[in-house]
């Protein structure tokens, strides 16, 4: 099975409070009043946004994970491809902010919808707006600091009493094509009993800092030499956007800004 069609499941192990992360959007981007988010799932950043006065518009392919979606009079959520899109609720200047966390855009393998992609974001957004990406770079002739084997696990309880599971393996390395295939696992146990479960390989692009000017600049972005490490979902001080970024296992928050 899909594992976006688990989307119960597939929600409950991605639960961690967003607060911090939007907080420091905010402050980064004081003047922000929309935002858009590609990839956006079950929309779970959305609430969080509008709290804080924004309006917010996330699309995504996946139905089942849609469905669970909040809604709100400042809150819009849709079906959309993120290779190239166009969303009838754009602001009549373009969005303030576009977000999209926790390494969403590796899932675009191909570099012609990775750029496309970033070619939709651009004409969405305002002259002065700003698309924030959350990236793990790596530097593609090694050393990896997550070779495969590598697993990251994870649980959440639930307001039900039972525990939700995770499990994110990193299966393969293909340096040539700047792909790993992660594995990853969901599953939830009640008294002790696993009661629901659903696995999915994912074959995802890697980035190097190089790959990020060269692709960003192609899309009509330029690319801030201010990046930000994002440690235990806390973005820290800015560091400078350099190949000393990459292999170090961490993620970081790069802000691409549309080219005059």
């Amino acid at each position: 099975m899909d594992i976006y069609e688990e989307a119960e499941l597939y929600c409950a192990a991605f639960d961690w409070p967003l607060v911090d992360e939007v907080d420091w959007l905010l402050a980064h981007f004081p003047g922000a009043r929309t935002v858009l988010e590609p990839f956006c799932g079950n929309a779970r950043y959305g609430p969080v946004f509008t709290d804080r006065g924004l309006s917010y518009v996330g699309f995504d392919l996946a139905g089942p994970m849609l469905a669970r979606a909040p809604r709100g009079e400042r809150i819009t959520v849709l079906k959309a491809d993120a290779r190239q899109f166009d969303i009838p609720q754009k602001p009549e200047d373009g969005f303030d902010l576009a977000w999209c966390p926790i390494n969403s855009l590796c899932h675009l393998t191909a570099e012609a919808d990775v750029i496309s992609h970033l070619e939709s974001v651009k004409r969405h957004l305002a002259a002065t707006g700003a698309y924030v990406v959350e990236i793990d770079p790596c530097r593609h002739d090694g050393p990896w600091i997550d070779p495969p084997g590598t697993e990251n696990t994870w649980s959440f309880p639930q307001p039900d009493g039972s525990e939700v599971h995770a499990r994110w393996r990193r299966e393969h390395c293909d340096l040539a094509a700047r792909t790993v295939i992660d594995h990853a696992s969901f599953w939830r146990k009640r008294d002790e009993k696993v009661v629901a479960e659903v696995s999915h390989r994912f074959t995802m692009r890697m980035w190097t800092c190089d790959d990020l000017v060269r692709i960003t600049a192609e899309a009509g972005f330029d690319l801030d030499d201010r990046v930000f490490p994002h440690k235990d979902l806390i973005p820290g001080p800015e560091v400078r956007l350099s190949r000393e970024l990459e292999n170090t296992g961490l993620n970081y928050l790069f802000i691409l800004r549309p080219q005059e």
